[in-house]
């Protein structure tokens, strides 16, 4: 899907052999930019999503991406390398999905994979700017596919994540859990 920031519009792509993002000017719709995401890990492509269903996320200063093998990145709005990283092979019969969030000047990355017993499923708030983790939350839920949204309620902004059978709740400063229903089957 794509996302779009004053004249720009984000899109991602790829292969088994590289990940992209691209800048396209929303009046023209000519290609700004291109720039590959550096190091990134050859991997199977996943048939039932491909490498770039995640939907992008920007804060207005960068553009972030996700890929169905593990690699993230942030782009400047020139295309330029912020930060890059691989968060290893992800344990998803379906491939990574869930889009990415951002709040304030963290990326929010809910990563769900594998059985809630395997204790592989976090949730990550990185720095915007660094890439470096803010902090990181493991979550008591196998592989889902949906995506991470912000609520401002009780005197807080929340992080609201699904998957079976939980809809819970984190605090957006310091991921620490405030809720949880058991809702979801």
């Amino acid at each position: 899907s794509p996302v779009v920031w004053g004249d720009h519009v984000f899109l991602t792509g790829g292969d088994s052999g590289k990940r992209v993002v691209m800048s396209f000017d929303a009046n023209s719709g000519k290609l700004q930019w291109q720039s590959p995401v550096p190091n990134a890990a050859k991997s199977d492509v996943p048939d039932q999503s491909g490498i770039a269903a995640a939907t992008c996320a920007t804060d207005g200063q960068r553009v972030y991406a996700i890929f169905a093998n593990g690699d993230i990145a942030a782009f400047n709005f020139d295309g330029s390398v912020a930060w890059s990283k691989q968060l290893g092979e992800f344990k998803n019969g379906y491939g990574h999905t869930s889009s990415l969030l951002t709040w304030q000047d963290q990326l929010i990355v809910q990563l769900d994979q594998g059985e809630p017993d395997d204790k592989l499923s976090k949730l990550y708030a990185f720095d915007g700017a660094t890439g470096k983790v803010v902090w990181e939350k493991t979550r008591d839920v196998g592989a889902s596919w949906a995506s991470p949204i912000t609520f401002d309620a009780a005197g807080q902004t929340q992080v609201l994540t699904l998957a079976p059978p939980f809809a819970i709740s984190y605090g957006a400063k310091d991921g620490s859990e405030l809720w949880r229903a058991e809702c979801l089957d």
